[in-house]
C-alpha cells in the first residue's frame, strides 16, 4: 500500500485535512498488521475483505467515499471499525452477526485510545458507534 497516496486521497476526497495526524497513526497501525487499505467509490458502505490463503490472513479494508458523511470524522471511525474487524479475526461465515460488529467497535475504540489527543473525539465516537449498531438491530 502506498500510505502517502492513500492519506492524500482520503484527506482530499473525505474532507479530512484537519485529521492528517490521526490518519497517519491509523495507517501506521494498519501497516504494522500487514493489512491493506484503500478508498472505494462504488460501495455505499466501507467494508473489509478477509480471507486465509495457505493459513496466512490477507485482508483489504475499503473505505467508502461514495456518499458524503454527516461529519468527516465518521470516515475515520469507519476506518477504525473495519480495522477492528481485521483485529478480531477472519469470520467463520459471511452472515451478519451483531456480536461481531460489537467486537469490531470495541477493537476500534482500543486503537482510538492509543492515538494522542484522541479523547476529544470519544463522545462523537460513541454516538456514531451506537448509530451504526442500531442499523443492524433494526434489520
Amino acid at each position: 500500500m502506498n500510505s502517502e497516496r492513500f492519506k492524500n486521497e482520503i484527506c482530499q476526497n473525505g474532507n479530512l485535512t484537519d485529521y492528517e495526524k490521526i490518519i497517519d497513526f491509523i495507517i501506521k497501525e494498519i501497516n504494522l498488521h500487514d493489512c491493506n487499505i484503500s478508498c472505494c467509490y462504488n460501495f455505499d458502505t466501507s467494508r473489509i475483505e478477509q480471507s486465509k490463503i495457505n493459513g496466512h490472513k490477507k485482508s483489504h479494508i475499503r473505505i467508502s467515499l461514495k456518499n458524503k458523511r454527516e461529519k468527516p470524522i465518521h470516515i475515520i471511525f469507519d476506518m477504525l471499525h473495519e480495522f477492528g474487524h481485521f483485529l478480531s479475526g477472519v469470520p467463520i461465515n459471511n452472515t451478519i452477526d451483531i456480536n461481531r460488529e460489537i467486537i469490531a467497535w470495541d477493537f476500534a475504540l482500543k486503537v482510538l485510545r492509543k492515538i494522542p489527543e484522541s479523547s476529544i473525539y470519544f463522545d462523537e465516537f460513541y454516538i456514531y458507534r451506537d448509530f451504526c449498531l442500531n442499523t443492524y438491530r433494526t434489520n
